[in-house]
């Protein structure tokens, strides 16, 4: 298990580049902006769940949205399509790997010499 730093940082990351790819190849006019916008709400709550660990949860249902949303709207891209579902995956399951926010951080296991 890794933690919640981590896990924001890679979070971080991978906001910021879905925040880019918006602008990389031709989307639908509705997923350019999900796109973008998830990718700043990735972002923030990424940053603010290396403070506020809950925030996790904030990031995870971004990255849920981003894979769902692309069943709101009828013009999609194959490209498009493949590209949020990686990319939602990763969120998530970078959002849910870290440490519960209530439990104790793990001491590290002592050796016999």
């Amino acid at each position: 298990m890794i933690d919640n730093r981590s896990a924001s940082v890679a979070n971080v990351l991978l906001g910021v580049w879905l925040f880019i790819s918006a602008f990389l190849w031709h989307h639908s006019k509705a997923n350019f902006v999900n796109a973008w916008v998830i990718g700043v709400v990735v972002i923030a709550s990424a940053l603010m769940a290396i403070l506020v660990p809950w925030f996790r949860f904030v990031t995870a249902a971004a990255g849920l949205w981003l894979i769902t949303g692309l069943f709101a709207w009828r013009q999609l891209e194959a490209v498009t399509v493949w590209h949020n579902v990686m990319v939602g995956i990763g969120i998530v399951l970078a959002s849910t790997a870290g440490r519960r926010p209530d439990s104790p951080p793990s001491k590290p296991v002592e050796s016999s010499p």
